[in-house]
């Protein structure tokens, strides 16, 4: 039986992990918890190439059917600079006036949050759905990304896992992007992290598509 999941506490556990790559301290588990509570298949994994550290990624999955909609995104997050400059610790996930503050809220703790509410509603509401959903998330993309997503991908092509769509976040405009392989981005929705609208495409369509809609601090 799905739960729902609500983003902005989800939000919150995860920005309390300090995640400065190439550290993870806990955050990935968050995400697993998480998923594995929606009926998630989690496998994680670690890489590390001479010279650099190693990174923990995750990939987790949600049904065998084709066609499947990964979300890509990443845990790590840049160091928080001169803390006396933020108005709140920025590992402390405190809301002020309706704003979620904190390091990654927007790059990209928020958006997993996000992901991960609107696929537990999405589950809800759809039990039987022609498809599969996962998760790429990984913990080396604000530094060297050497053992990160194409590490995972290269593991993913190996055991021949198929990914029809991967969807991530533009933070330049804070748009939700839609990514089928061999056609350019289209811009889906608004990112949000209050009300959660979803829709499944029809069977012939290759991707399925979660409108977002509320508001974050970017």
């Amino acid at each position: 039986m799905s739960k729902l999941i609500d983003e902005i506490r989800f939000t919150q556990e995860l920005i309390k992990k300090p995640s400065v790559t190439p550290k993870d301290l806990g955050a990935m588990n968050v995400v697993v918890k998480h998923l594995k509570k929606l009926g998630f298949k989690c496998k994680l994994m670690s890489f590390q190439e001479k010279g650099t550290d190693k990174i923990i990624n995750l990939y987790a999955k949600y049904g065998n059917q084709s066609p499947n909609l990964c979300f890509a995104g990443h845990t790590d997050v840049v160091p928080a600079g001169d803390v006396s400059s933020w108005s709140t610790n920025p590992f402390g996930a405190q809301i002020k006036k309706g704003y979620l503050y904190g390091r990654g809220v927007s790059d990209m703790k928020g958006d997993i949050g996000c992901f991960i509410a609107a696929v537990s509603q999405f589950l809800k509401e759809n039990k039987n759905f022609k498809g599969s959903i996962s998760f790429l998330i990984t913990g080396d993309e604000e530094s060297v990304a050497i053992n990160g997503t194409k590490k995972v991908v290269e593991y993913l092509k190996k055991k021949k896992e198929k990914i029809e769509t991967f969807q991530e976040q533009w933070q330049q405009n804070a748009i939700l992007a839609v990514i089928k392989p061999g056609e350019p981005p289209k811009e889906n929705s608004p990112l949000a992290v209050k009300e959660v609208e979803k829709q499944f495409f029809q069977q012939n369509r290759q991707f399925i598509q979660f409108q977002l809609t509320g508001r974050v601090n970017p």
